[in-house]
């Protein structure tokens, strides 16, 4: 089990750079997760249609069958918190399926991560 303590304290409000790193460790505790939204995403794209990243993330909350691994953290003023899959934070992995698999026709929508 991944321990909070492990990775820092972080803000009350996570800023844009605290949700990156949340982020990269969720992806990193998720493989199979991860690996099964990638699977998906090239069965739509050989379907001839564009992939939604909300549609993988739905997909893989009710139908997935990899165990999802939250990732612990405690913030400043001493909360301890979990980060999952977050739809706040589809933009993240949109990009990160778009530069991992640039074949893939992703479908983003302009977000604070662009440049």
């Amino acid at each position: 089990m991944l321990q909070p303590s492990l990775f820092g304290r972080y803000p009350d409000v996570l800023g844009d750079e605290d949700r990156e790193r949340l982020f990269e460790m969720w992806m990193c505790a998720n493989p199979e997760a991860v690996g099964e939204m990638v699977e998906w995403a090239y069965a739509i794209d050989r379907k001839g249609m564009p992939v939604s990243v909300q549609y993988l993330f739905e997909k893989e909350r009710y139908e997935g069958t990899a165990r999802l691994v939250p990732v612990p953290f405690t913030t400043e003023s001493g909360e301890r918190r979990e980060y999952g899959i977050n739809h706040n934070d589809r933009a993240l992995f949109g990009r990160w399926l778009k530069e991992k698999h640039p074949a893939l026709r992703v479908t983003t929508r302009k977000s604070r991560w662009d440049a």
